[in-house]
């Protein structure tokens, strides 16, 4: 049973990501409140995010990085459904109201602008963590995890066989957890993991059957036991 599509979207300029697959970004769950992952409440974290709809146009107050390696990229988005936040294409940077060609079939139109990537994934080693702009609150807030030892030991045991010159590369880091998720996660809506207090952990420790959320949560989590900052 196919999941009912939510937005047609048109892309004004060429664009094709390197691993095949379009990456739509909407909002980010950034700050543990004790529990999970949720959107933050500080005005200082997620600055290069917009999560306001506009009736002419908003622009992100903070690009993303490495702009000499991403191209702009406009895309036209038309909502099928009705959306709480606007997303575009990766790294969206601004959106901008447009008359709605069909009242009857969109809920709203809109344009999209965005710095997509155009790097290949080798170009991430060797690069340094976070913003140089944050404070160390916010850096604390990207670090903070569940208190189980559990999430430090299982990472640490997916990063110990990297090879020598990879060894303290965070991207090489990464990925060594990105690889055991994909080879041993099961993409799957039907599980109990959503009501335990801690989903990312009963899948992650657990029969690692789940679907985005448990995936990317406990990637998070992983990721952070390691000091490198992630949302």
């Amino acid at each position: 049973e196919k999941e009912t599509p939510v937005a047609v979207v048109v892309f004004r300029d060429d664009y094709t990501p390197l691993n095949g697959s379009y990456y739509f970004r909407e909002s980010a769950y950034s700050q543990f409140n004790g529990t999970m992952l949720d959107v933050t409440t500080r005005s200082d974290m997620d600055q290069d995010l917009i999560v306001n709809f506009t009736n002419s146009r908003i622009e992100s107050s903070q690009l993303p990085k490495a702009e000499d390696q991403r191209t702009p990229v406009r895309t036209t988005i038309g909502m099928l459904i009705s959306h709480r936040t606007p997303f575009g294409l990766e790294s969206p940077i601004a959106y901008e109201s447009t008359a709605n060609p069909n009242n009857l079939r969109f809920k709203r139109t809109y344009d999209a602008y965005s710095l997509a990537p155009e790097y290949d994934f080798n170009y991430l080693l060797g690069r340094e963590l976070g913003r140089a702009d944050w404070s160390q609150e916010v850096w604390d807030e990207y670090l903070a995890l569940p208190d189980d030892s559990r999430y430090q030991k299982l990472a640490h045991s997916l990063t110990t066989d990297l090879k020598p010159e990879y060894t303290d590369d965070p991207f090489a880091k990464t990925w060594a957890v990105k690889t055991y998720l994909d080879e041993n996660g099961i993409y799957s809506l039907k599980n109990e993991h959503a009501y335990e207090i801690d989903p990312a952990g009963s899948f992650l420790f657990g029969d690692l059957t789940g679907y985005c959320m448990h995936f990317s949560f406990a990637a998070t989590y992983m990721f952070r036991s390691l000091g490198i900052p992630a949302r």
